[in-house]
């Protein structure tokens, strides 16, 4: 492998990989949050509503009122089940650290950098090998969600919208 060709591959694969799996972390951190609030918010307001409408007749501001938000947390919680945003920012980010630590080691020549024939070999196979890797993962998490009452495969754009996972 020529420096050159290390170079680019650096630039072109490795950064643009660094940076979709950073951003795709934070990204799938602050829907997780999100959803979270949500769901603390509403489910807060399930328990007041019902509380207060305890007392009243069916059809009152009170149990239209805890009917509108129990449905809204149902919905919530399945949505942020089926898209995986929890998931999806821990392995973004773990895959993101690792891409990280892999340059490092690389670059001080630590592990078996230190004794390998081309390092830059062992990089590029160890970087393929780290997104290879999570994608299998992805992979398996999406099929499971489906298989455990997911939403239909169209849930995965929404967690993924930008599609292309190698990109």
């Amino acid at each position: 492998m020529t420096s050159s060709s290390f170079e680019d591959y650096v630039k072109e694969r490795y950064e643009n990989q660094l940076e979709w799996y950073s951003k795709s972390a934070t990204k799938n951190k602050k829907w997780y949050r999100r959803y979270q609030v949500g769901i603390a918010v509403l489910s807060a307001v399930v328990t007041v509503a019902v509380a207060v409408g305890m007392n009243v007749d069916v059809g009152t501001v009170w149990h239209f009122t805890s009917l509108i938000t129990s449905a809204a947390v149902t919905v919530l919680v399945t949505l942020q089940k089926t898209l995986r945003f929890h998931d999806n920012w821990v392995e973004y980010r773990t895959t993101a650290e690792d891409l990280k630590k892999e340059r490092y080691y690389h670059e001080f020549l630590c592990g078996d950098y230190a004794t390998a024939e081309s390092p830059d070999a062992l990089f590029v196979e160890r970087v393929e090998g780290l997104i290879s890797q999570q994608n299998t993962q992805w992979s398996v998490g999406t099929a499971a969600s489906r298989l455990h009452g997911g939403l239909d495969s169209g849930a995965e754009r929404l967690a993924d919208p930008l599609g292309d996972r190698n990109s």
